[in-house]
């Protein structure tokens, strides 16, 4: 009985940055097979930045921060109704801190995701 050789792997040639990106959508094998190569990860994360400050600017003109804190709270039932029962000066005061720490924590959120990531890789190695 003939045994077959083990035939080693073809070594194909590494993907760009750009190919990985494209190639997650179209070759996701590809992709991982070559993030064992090199786990890059700074193209994705400006990727991240750029669409999520994209989307946080559209929200900011289109909806309004203010608006979309009071969108959360309809969700929210108890804090409403803790909301409600503040005077007209006290809920104004706490509407306008949720609204500013809506704002900063959205546009900030590339920054927290940078942090988490950096102290996330720091455990693994």
């Amino acid at each position: 009985m003939a045994t077959a050789a083990a035939v080693p792997p073809q070594e194909t040639a590494p993907l760009s940055e750009f190919q990985r990106i494209v190639n997650v959508f179209i070759a996701p094998s590809k992709t991982f097979t070559d993030l064992r190569r090199s786990a890059s990860w700074w193209l994705p994360f400006l990727l991240v930045v750029i669409v999520s400050v994209l989307f946080v600017s559209v929200v900011d003109q289109k909806v309004d921060f203010r608006k979309t804190v009071e969108n959360q709270l309809r969700t929210q039932p108890k804090q409403a109704d803790q909301l409600e029962k503040m005077s007209p000066e006290d809920r104004e005061k706490n509407m306008q801190a949720r609204t500013t720490g809506a704002k900063y924590f959205s546009y900030g959120f590339p920054v927290i995701l940078l942090i988490s990531g950096l102290s996330w890789q720091g455990f693994c190695i």
